[in-house]
Order: C-alpha cells, then structure tokens, then sequence
C-alpha cells in the first residue's frame, strides 16, 4: 500500500523494489530508489512514510519489499492476486475493491493538486511527458474564473 499510494508505483516498479531501495532519512522521511524501466528515487509521502519504514524494517537488503516470496516478478497479476486474496474495501459502501493503478492515480493527483512544480511530479512519476499526466486533469478541483485570472498575471516582483 505504502509503496503505490506513499509513493505512486507502478505494479512494474513495486515489483522490482528490494530491501536496500528503502531508506530513512532525517525526520522520518522514507526514501525509495527505484529500477526498472523508469529509475528514480521518490520521497514517499507524509501519511505514508511511517507505515512503509516500519513495514520494511528489518527486511533483508535483496528481499523483495512486496509479496518475496511470488516468483514471476514480470506478472501483470503479481499486485491483483494479492488483492483477490487480500481484499481492501474501499467507498462508502465499502464494496469497491482497491486496485494497483488507482492507487497510483490517487498519488500522482495529490501531487498535481498539492501544485507541486511540474518538473516534480514527471519525476516522481517517471515519465517525460506531461501528456501521460494529461488524463488526470479532469479530476483536478476547477479554479474559479477571477482566481485563474489572478494566477495567471502572476506578482508583481
């Protein structure tokens, strides 16, 4: 949870993170490094970084931090599996299952409504373009017209 929702993984990417990609820092920060495909280090964030390093705390630095002992690491049902057999109910109802990707949908939308820079957010999330972040937009709180306009004029310096 902490690795898709703290830090925004991917399936592809928790799948590769062992226990020496976690580190802890000054103040309680997690810190983790990511391989694969789409290398980078992510802070985990605030809510999550607690859960994560007590978690992992003690894993052994080549264990997988998720599901170690599943062999296929390149399975696209190495997440989903977990969940049929783990279920997290979600929703007022509390009848939505969680899914791997919008877990990771949830991260990166707290990052673009918290406004972090741009540049940010694509590495945090590991891609280069803003058109893979472009399908989250519609899911942003719209800004009243005289805020925009604001925004938009900047300060005067």
């Amino acid at each position: 949870m902490a690795l898709a929702l703290g830090c925004g993984l991917a399936v592809e990417d928790l799948a590769l993170v062992r226990g020496r990609d976690i580190t802890g820092g000054p103040g309680g920060r997690a810190l983790v490094t990511v391989g694969g495909r789409r290398p980078r280090t992510v802070m985990c964030r605030y809510a999550y970084e607690e859960l994560l390093l007590t978690s992992t705390r003690g894993l052994e630095p080549d264990t997988y931090a998720f599901r170690p002992h599943y062999g296929d690491r390149s399975s696209k049902h190495l997440a989903s599996d977990w969940l049929t057999t783990h279920p997290r109910h979600t929703g007022r109802n509390r009848t939505e299952v969680l899914q791997p990707q919008r877990l990771r949908t949830a991260y990166l939308l707290g990052l673009l409504h918290d406004r972090l820079p741009l540049p940010v957010i694509l590495r945090a999330a590991g891609v280069k373009s803003l058109h893979s972040l472009s399908r989250y937009v519609e899911f942003l709180p719209d800004v009243p017209d005289g805020h925009a306009l604001e925004l938009m004029r900047g300060t005067p310096e």
